[in-house]
């Protein structure tokens, strides 16, 4: 399994995206309980625009571990490529809780809220808004923000 892993990932590397399309496949099958496997096997997905395959495997990775920062960020990002952009903002929402010193959380955010129609300037302030409430989280956690 590990071996069908690298094959992936050396076809990825040289640009062979059809083999290690179907590599990463094979590994992430002979792998189900690796989360970790299964998060770099679908952000492959998502690369090749193959969303709901993708929205499955990050729905298997929170089955397992809910909080897990990389299926969540899957999961927001499959479903935007699905279109269900009310249920991404969600997701990365808890993807940010999850995680709020991931600053690029925050710009999928706003570009979320931004594709739902919402002004600039809006999405700008929910954006500031989640970062107030992460800057709290952090502060909250052990070795957290510093006021």
């Amino acid at each position: 399994a590990r071996a069908r892993l690298n094959l992936a990932r050396a076809y990825a590397a040289t640009e062979n995206f059809k083999d290690a399309y179907t590599e990463y496949r094979r590994a992430g099958d002979l792998l189900p309980d690796d989360i970790d496997v299964q998060a770099e096997v679908g952000s492959i997905l998502l690369l090749g625009r193959f969303f709901e395959e993708a929205r499955e495997r990050a729905r298997k990775i929170l089955e397992k571990n809910p909080s897990h920062l990389a299926g969540l960020i899957l999961l927001g990002n499959a479903l935007a490529g699905l279109q269900d952009l009310e249920s991404a903002v969600s997701v990365t929402e808890r993807a940010i809780q999850a995680s709020p010193q991931r600053e690029g959380t925050y710009a999928n955010l706003g570009a979320l809220l931004m594709s739902l129609g919402l002004p600039y300037e809006k999405a700008i302030g929910a954006i500031r808004e989640a970062d107030k409430q992460a800057t709290v989280l952090r502060s909250l956690k052990p070795g957290g923000a510093k006021a």
